[in-house]
């Protein structure tokens, strides 16, 4: 299900980490990602519960994924003065970002807003709605991230979901159509 480790940093996380970083349970609730608020440093020390998953990005490509529960510690990072001689040669400052994704499945509701006119040779013109409930989770963190959250420009667990239920409903009338294609009645639904 997810792509195999390039690397595993060293676990059990380090002293001398300047900041230790864990996504708190009080804010999980209905959030299916977040995204550390702020660029990594070297042994910065990120915490991995059971029911998440940590993604680790560096200039903008996967590094490793954290889906063991553990403390970790960000070894192969931007450090300060590293980064500031890099930058000064180079001119490129190295990015290091930390998604968090939650293992477990979540439910939604969906409906769609505007009926869908079917017409049917016996009843005419029928007005259909769309509502539902749906069990989701994320199978491929990497591509969650890059096709679908970055892709969409989606920040909030409720713009996923948003898109999501658009994508629900948008399925379900392309099915509606083709079964008008084929000539299907209203009462075949």
């Amino acid at each position: 299900m997810f792509r195999k480790k390039p690397s595993v940093p060293a676990t059990g996380g380090s002293v001398l980490g300047t900041t230790t970083i864990a996504w708190d349970d009080e804010f999980k609730a209905g959030n299916i990602m977040w995204k550390v608020p702020r660029n990594i440093r070297l042994n910065d020390n990120i915490v991995v519960r059971e029911d998440e998953i940590a993604v680790f990005y560096r200039d903008g490509k996967v590094l490793t994924y954290f889906d063991q529960p553990n403390r970790y510690a960000l070894t192969d990072v931007n450090a300060p003065l590293v980064g500031k001689l890099l930058k000064f040669f180079t001119g490129v400052q190295q990015q290091a970002e930390v998604f968090y994704l939650q293992k477990r499945y979540l439910d939604g509701k969906f409906g769609s807003t505007q009926p869908y006119q079917f017409t049917d040779p016996t009843f005419g013109v029928v007005n259909l709605r769309v509502f539902g409930e749906y069990r989701w989770k994320v199978a491929s963190p990497e591509l969650f991230i890059n096709q679908f959250v970055g892709t969409f420009n989606l920040e909030t667990s409720d713009d996923v979901e948003g898109r999501l239920r658009e994508q629900l409903v948008i399925l379900v009338y392309d099915s509606l159509g083709k079964m008008k294609q084929q000539g299907l009645k209203v009462t075949d639904l």
